[in-house]
């Protein structure tokens, strides 16, 4: 189907993209992966959806029966149209396509430059933090917390009744992650800040890590070695990637891109909204 685009975010994706950090990003090309619009016109196979909804869109279309996509991880699949701003044109352009598979209709009540951010910038702190399976009243780190999808996750944090504990690069930031929730904020411009997060604990540690990395492929993933009293299973349905293996060390929480990426598929997306 076809949106004409109401609001595009810019993310700190497309500002690396313009230095050539992404070999898919080659110009010319339109960036923009964080859309909202109204759906313009529809494909004869689009069910669903009329002329006129009000909708935002993950970053990508993906095909909707490969592998990946079949174990709900349509966020990283690489056999549909692709990702915004490198496969397909993205939303700095007046218009881009979407699928059924990637838009969700956005209520009246939130305004179209809201809803744009909805599948980076806060999606990805939502998913991580669903993921991560924490209860009321438990500590989450939180890395890179004064950038886009960081200040998200904090203010996501309060929201569910964690602890968040915002880890940033200057002084200059604290301040700003105060004011929109953090419970603490640990300024370490080396990323040396365990023995801070062990001090607010107790000496017992964080129950929750949201790592911001950039420099994992799609099919990558993160491996996380941490003493844990609870453990769950080493390997969640659906993930491929490689696991630590360890008898001594629990898993919990830990897999291929456990926090990352951004969002997940927009099945998640109408408890987000709510």
């Amino acid at each position: 189907m076809l949106l004409r685009v109401a609001a595009c975010g810019v993310c700190g994706h497309d500002v690396l993209a313009r230095t050539g950090a992404f070999p898919l990003s080659k110009p010319p090309f339109v960036m923009g992966h964080e859309i909202a619009g109204t759906v313009v016109e529809l494909g004869s196979l689009v069910k669903g959806f009329s002329p006129g909804d009000r909708v935002a869109v993950t970053q990508r279309i993906s095909c909707g029966t490969c592998p990946t996509c079949r174990a709900g991880r349509d966020n990283v699949c690489v056999a549909g149209a692709g990702f915004y701003g490198e496969a397909i044109s993205g939303g700095y352009g007046d218009f881009v396509v979407a699928s059924a598979r990637n838009a969700v209709r956005v209520p009246d009540a939130i305004p179209l430059h809201v809803a744009a951010v909805l599948g980076c910038a806060i999606g990805t702190g939502f998913h991580a933090l669903r993921r991560g399976k924490l209860g009321v009243g438990e500590s989450v780190v939180i890395t890179g917390a004064s950038g886009g999808v960081g200040i998200h996750a904090v203010k996501l944090g309060r929201m569910m009744g964690l602890k968040t504990i915002a880890v940033t690069s200057g002084p200059g930031k604290a301040a700003m992650l105060h004011e929109v929730g953090a419970s603490h904020v640990i300024v370490a411009p080396d990323f040396n800040f365990h023995e801070q997060v062990r001090a607010l604990t107790e000496g017992e540690g964080a129950e929750g890590l949201s790592v911001q990395q950039d420099g994992i492929r799609p099919d990558g993933g993160i491996a996380v070695l941490a003493a844990q009293r609870r453990v769950e299973p080493a390997r969640p349905p659906g993930c491929e990637g490689p696991f630590a293996t360890s008898e001594s060390l629990s898993k919990r929480r830990v897999g291929p891109r456990a926090a990352l990426p951004a969002t997940t598929h927009a099945a998640v997306w109408p408890s987000a909204l709510r």
